[in-house]
């Protein structure tokens, strides 16, 4: 029998690899492909990576050792996240390749006002695109179409109709960062003064409750979890 110094694989590279998943050519018989569990001077141990049964093989028939790459397990896909928002909202969305939606409701207007005869509603829904900053970033540009229902005190209520965007980050293990803001839009005015009277809604006004509706509706800034 050979000894270590004389094995056609060295000690050095042996013990370099240990712990490894290696394949082994083996005179004689098919290569062997696994871990690689330890070595003496006369035997190779592995554990062989299709049913992983330990195995040890004689020194002298192997003539060759060859690393393997691992396989590597592709990054959980997280879809749907829950948020709080900068704005006192709560926030649900969903990320599927590049559909990107969400549904933010504001939380600060209606436990303030509920005492009232008519508590405040802000609510945002919207759904676009989602492109990464660059490949593999887990930096996204979001640019999305949003309808805005407004209802403050009095008889009218708000709808805003328009595009925002917004910069997000997604971190592997969950944690979100986002910004989103109302670019351009207009609104509608719903409802009947009980006096008889409707102030004309001038296209002034439909443009500014957009932005009122927008920045009430939206979580502007929040912070949450993707599952």
């Amino acid at each position: 029998m050979l000894g270590a110094a004389d094995a056609a694989v060295p000690d050095a590279s042996l013990r370099a690899m240990t712990g490894s998943v290696v394949e082994l050519e083996v005179e004689g018989q098919p290569a062997v492909e696994g871990r690689l569990v330890g070595f003496e001077d006369a035997w190779v141990t592995v554990a062989r990576a299709d049913d992983n049964e330990v195995v040890s093989l004689p020194r002298e028939r192997v003539v060759k050792l060859r690393a393997v790459d691992a396989p590597v397990e592709p990054p959980r896909q997280r879809i749907v996240g829950l948020h709080f928002g900068l704005s006192v909202s709560l926030m649900a969305d969903a990320r599927y390749e590049r559909f990107y939606g969400f549904v933010n409701g504001n939380v600060l207007f209606p436990l303030t006002t509920l005492a009232g005869t008519s508590p405040w509603l802000a609510f945002a829904i919207g759904a676009g695109v989602s492109l990464p900053v660059r490949k593999g970033s887990n930096w996204h540009v979001d640019a999305f179409a949003m309808v805005l229902p407004l209802h403050v005190s009095g008889p009218y209520t708000y709808l805003g109709l328009g595009a925002g965007a917004g910069l997000r980050y997604d971190g592997p293990a969950g944690f979100t960062f986002a910004v989103k803001l109302p670019l351009v839009g207009i609104s509608a005015r719903a409802g009947q003064s009980p006096f008889g009277y409707d102030a004309p809604f001038r296209t002034s006004y439909a443009f500014g409750f957009f932005y009122l509706a927008g920045l009430m509706g939206l979580p502007l800034v929040s912070v949450g979890y993707r599952f």
